[in-house]
């Protein structure tokens, strides 16, 4: 953490204690996230080394390839890619105001919203993996 705020210009001594909370509880957020993640990864696809392979692959060739597609579209498109899960909730831990860093109510610019975006994600993938659960392994008992 504290090497991060270095490579940005912030010193530790210059960024307020209230934004260094939000940023470690935003860790903490990111990383149950990611957790109930692979727990429905592993749910859908029942393999352990399938489900954490998705897992991986998902933020960081899945989403990237996805967004450098969006981006090279006119209009509108480039500002969808704010909106995919693991790139939302990188707002959550980025040290930084929210107007300094561009918020104009999206989620890359907002904790909050990044949050509820990657919260929203996790909860439908959760969901699913129920519904698959449920129909696949407790369908006859």
């Amino acid at each position: 953490m504290i090497a991060g705020l270095m490579v940005d210009g912030l010193s530790v001594t210059s960024t307020p204690v209230g934004e260094l909370v939000r940023v470690h509880i935003g860790q903490i957020i990111v990383v149950m996230g990611w957790a109930f993640s692979g727990l429905a990864i592993g749910c859908l696809v029942r393999s352990q080394t399938a489900a954490v392979l998705v897992l991986i692959a998902l933020p960081f060739v899945v989403e990237p390839m996805v967004k450098a597609a969006l981006e090279t579209l006119p209009g509108w498109a480039g500002s969808v890619t704010q909106f995919l899960p693991f790139a939302a909730s990188t707002s959550m831990v980025t040290v930084g105001s929210a107007p300094a860093r561009g918020c104009s109510m999206m989620p890359n610019g907002h904790p909050v919203l990044g949050g509820v975006v990657f919260l929203a994600a996790v909860t439908a993938a959760l969901l699913a993996a129920n519904a698959v659960f449920a129909k696949r392994d407790l369908a006859g008992r």
